[in-house]
């Protein structure tokens, strides 16, 4: 994957800020995640630069293709219990969908799809 020197530190400075600053998030009030959005045509190294920010950041990676998934509601019912199996277990987890939860945020998005899902009947 080719990707310019200066955008690379400019990532990496971002990356390290970010792990640094779980006490500030919290201080403010906000989330401790951090979201990307990459959009390029296929091939021209997406997933490998996610998967390049995992192993820096030492996260798994949760994949989710949406073009197989019927039913987004199911599907993000099971990025969740992934995502709550990993937390429980402590291992830092980067899915491909949004970058980090905590298991504070974890929990509000299920009550969300849950609520929204009943309301969906």
């Amino acid at each position: 994957m080719a990707l310019d020197p200066m955008l690379k530190v400019d990532i990496l400075q971002d990356l390290d800020l970010f792990k640094r600053g779980k006490e500030f998030y919290r201080w403010i009030g906000h989330s401790w995640k951090r979201e990307y959005l990459f959009h390029d045509p296929p091939g021209t190294g997406k997933s490998s630069l996610v998967t390049a920010i995992a192993n820096y950041m030492k996260y798994g990676i949760i994949e989710v293709l949406m073009n197989k998934v019927e039913d987004p509601y199911e599907a993000m019912t099971e990025v969740i219990c992934a995502l709550d199996g990993k937390l429980k277990e402590k291992e830092p987890m980067l899915p491909s969908m949004f970058a980090q939860a905590d298991m504070k945020d974890v929990k509000e998005e299920e009550e969300s799809l849950k609520t929204t899902k009943n309301s969906h009947k």
